[in-house]
C-alpha cells in the first residue's frame, strides 16, 4: 500500500483521515542552516560563481520552503533576472530591483502566471478544466491550437510530461 499525503490543516479538518488504513502523517519542518544552503547551492548550480546576496535572498525569502525556493528561482528566470547562456547562468542585477520578490508562494506563482503569453495561459486554463492530470488531445478538443504552448510550459516547469501515458497513444 502507498501512503497518501496531506497538509496538517486537512488532518485537523478531517481527523479520521490519518486513522484510515495506509495513511500516516509526517510533519515536515522548514529547511534551515546547512540544509537550506545546500538546496540553494543546488538550485543555483548553473552559475559559475553565485552572485553575492542571491543565495541569502533565496534562503531567507522562501523561509525554508523548498518548493518556494525553486519557484523563486523560476520566477527570476521568467523575469530575465537570471539569464541562461550556453548552459551557464548570469545575473542581470539591474533587473533584480525591478523584480520585487513576492513574500508568499502564492504570490510567486501568480507573478509567474502574470508573465505568461496569452497562448500559454490559455493552455494552462484548459488543462485546469481537465484536472491535475491531462492529455494533449483533451486540450485540443477544448480548443488548444498547436503544440508550442505545451512545450514552452514544460520548459518553464509549469507542467511536467509523464514518460508513459496511462492512455495509449496520448501525451499525458
Amino acid at each position: 500500500a502507498t501512503d497518501d499525503a496531506a497538509r496538517r490543516e486537512f488532518d485537523e479538518l478531517r481527523p479520521a483521515w490519518s486513522a484510515s488504513a495506509g495513511r500516516r502523517r509526517i510533519d515536515l519542518s522548514a529547511l534551515v542552516g546547512a540544509d537550506a544552503q545546500c538546496l540553494a547551492e543546488a538550485l543555483l548550480a548553473p552559475f559559475d560563481e553565485v552572485p553575492t546576496g542571491l543565495r541569502e535572498r533565496l534562503t531567507t525569502g522562501a523561509e525554508g520552503n523548498p518548493y518556494f525556493m525553486e519557484e523563486l528561482v523560476n520566477m527570476m528566470v521568467d523575469r530575465g533576472v537570471i539569464v541562461s547562456e550556453h548552459g551557464h547562468w548570469t545575473l542581470k542585477p539591474e533587473r533584480l530591483h525591478l523584480a520585487q520578490m513576492p513574500s508568499t508562494l502564492a504570490g510567486v506563482l501568480q507573478a509567474r502566471l502574470d508573465l505568461l503569453p496569452a497562448d500559454e495561459l490559455h493552455a494552462l486554463q484548459l488543462a485546469a478544466v481537465v484536472g491535475t492530470v491531462f492529455w494533449d488531445d483533451a486540450l485540443r478538443v477544448l480548443g488548444l491550437a498547436g503544440e508550442l504552448p505545451l512545450a514552452s510550459l514544460t520548459v518553464r516547469q509549469l507542467i511536467v510530461e509523464r514518460p508513459e501515458s496511462s492512455l495509449e497513444g496520448r501525451r499525458e
